[in-house]
C-alpha cells in the first residue's frame, strides 16, 4: 500500500580515521587498509560509478569534471594513488564507497526516543560510508518519514535536532547549586544526564534524546541502541554511539582509543551530525512565501519556525534578537524560487528545503516535484563535497 512521504532526513557523520593496527606510517590513511578490515563485515563496497539510472545520469552530469573526481570512484581519477604503477586500480582509488547491506535486504528504522511519551521512527532508505585517502570519511543515514502522526512542523524540528546527536553536549547542573561551591564539586554525571529526582534537570530533557537506536529485521536491536549513560565514564575521550559502532565488526573501532581499536575514529566536527532535510507541507510553504497586504517582506524573513529549521533548533531559537535573527535568515536563505513555493536554507549545521507536499506537486504536474530527487541525489553530493 502506498504511504505518502512527508519529510526526508539525512544525517552525515563526518570523521577522521587512522588505521593503527599493524601497518606502516604511509598506510595509516590508505583506504585499502580500511577496506581489508571491513572485508568480513556487513559493508559492501561499490566500486566504479555507473550511469545506469536516470537519477545517476542527472546527478553526474550536473557537476564539473574536477568535482566528479572527488565525489565518485572513477578508475581514471587524477587523485588516485599509484602504489604499484597502476597495476591494481581497485586498490588505488581516492575514494571507497560502501553500503550497509542488512538495510538493503531487510526493513530498517532509525528510532529516536525523546522521552517515555514521545518517539520517532524513520524508514532507513540507505546507510552509506565513504572513505577518502586523505584520512577523512563520511557515514550517512538516509531516512524517510512516512508517518502522518509525526509530520507536523514541530515534529520535523525535533527529528532534526534530537536525531543528529552523536554524544552528550553537556551535563546539566542542579539549578539550586548554581552560585555555590556545590556546583563546582558536583560529579553526579547520571543526574546531569537525566535526574530521576528532579523533573527539570538533565540534558536528556532538553537537548539530547533518551535513546537512539536502529531496528533492523532479524537483528538484535541492543547492538544498535545508545542511551548515552556510559558516556560519563569515558570523559575526555570520544566514544562512538552504539547506533554507529554497531555497524562495524566488534573490536574494529571503539571510537578513538588507539590502544584497543584497529581503526581510530574521531569526529571532524563536534557532537552533532550535519543535517540534510526536505519537508513538504502545503500550508507551511504558503505561510512562508505568500505576502499579505500588511507585509512588505516575505513571511519567512521573520518566521521563528524557518529560523529553527535552518539552524537546527527545536524549542528555543538560538538567537534572541529579532533584528539579528532576520539578518541571519536572509544570509542563510536561498529564496530564488520562493514564488514557486520552494525555499532553501544553508547553515553550518545543515542544508534544508521546504516545498509543497510531494502529493500536491505530483498531482498538478508541478516542475518543482523534481526537487525531492535532487535532495536525495545531487544536493546530498554537494553537501559531501
Amino acid at each position: 500500500m502506498y504511504r505518502p512521504l512527508y519529510s526526508y532526513h539525512g544525517f552525515l557523520f563526518l570523521f577522521k580515521w587512522d588505521v593503527v593496527a599493524g601497518v606502516s606510517l604511509e598506510e595509516r590513511t590508505d583506504p585499502y587498509q580500511f577496506d581489508v578490515l571491513l572485508s568480513e563485515s556487513d559493508w559492501i563496497r561499490h566500486s566504479g560509478f555507473s550511469l545506469d539510472t536516470l537519477m545517476q545520469y542527472n546527478e553526474f552530469s550536473y557537476f564539473y569534471d574536477f568535482a566528479r573526481d572527488v565525489m565518485y570512484d572513477l578508475h581514471k581519477s587524477p587523485l588516485n594513488r599509484n602504489s604499484d604503477n597502476g597495476e591494481n586500480p581497485e586498490k588505488d582509488q581516492f575514494i571507497y564507497h560502501y553500503k550497509y547491506q542488512p538495510t538493503k535486504e531487510r526493513n530498517g528504522y532509525y528510532c529516536i526516543q525523546i522521552n517515555d511519551d514521545l518517539s520517532y521512527r524513520l524508514k532507513i532508505e540507505n546507510i552509506l560510508l565513504h572513505i577518502y585517502s586523505t584520512g577523512v570519511g563520511i557515514l550517512s543515514f538516509h531516512l524517510q518519514n512516512r508517518e502522518s502522526s509525526q509530520s507536523s512542523p514541530e515534529d520535523i524540528l525535533r527529528i532534526n535536532q534530537f536525531g543528529r546527536r552523536i554524544g552528550v553536549p553537556f551535563y546539566d547542573l542542579a539549578a539550586d547549586d548554581i552560585g555555590t561551591n556545590a556546583a563546582a564539586k558536583d560529579n553526579d554525571f547520571m543526574s546531569g544526564l537525566w535526574s530521576a529526582d528532579n523533573s527539570s534537570r538533565g540534558v536528556q530533557r532538553k537537548e539530547l534524546a533518551k535513546s537512539i537506536y536502529l531496528e533492523i529485521d532479524g537483528l538484535d536491536p541492543s547492538n544498535y541502541r545508545e542511551d548515552f549513560q556510559s558516556f560519563g565514564q569515558v570523559r575526555g575521550i570520544f566514544k562512538l554511539p552504539q547506533y554507529i559502532a554497531g555497524l562495524f565488526p566488534p573490536g574494529l573501532t571503539n571510537g578513538g582509543s588507539k590502544k584497543e581499536s584497529k581503526i581510530a575514529i574521531t569526529p571532524a566536527l563536534d557532537d552533532k551530525m550535519f543535517v540534510v532535510s526536505w519537508f513538504g507541507d502545503d500550508r507551511l510553504i504558503k505561510d512562508l512565501s505568500v505576502k499579505t497586504d500588511d507585509l512588505a517582506r516575505y513571511p519567512y524573513m521573520s518566521s521563528d519556525w524557518w529560523y529553527k529549521y535552518v539552524f537546527v533548533n527545536h524549542s528555543l531559537k538560538s538567537c534572541q534578537n529579532d533584528e539579528l535573527s532576520s539578518e541571519l535568515i536572509q544570509k542563510s536563505t536561498n529564496a530564488r524560487w520562493i514564488n514557486r513555493s520552494r525555499i532553501y536554507g544553508v547553515s553550518r549545521y545543515g542544508f534544508v528545503c521546504v516545498t509543497k507536499s510531494l502529493h500536491t506537486l505530483k498531482g498538478v504536474g508541478d516542475i518543482c516535484a523534481f526537487v525531492f530527487a535532487h535532495v536525495q541525489g545531487l544536493y546530498f553530493r554537494m553537501v559531501e563535497l
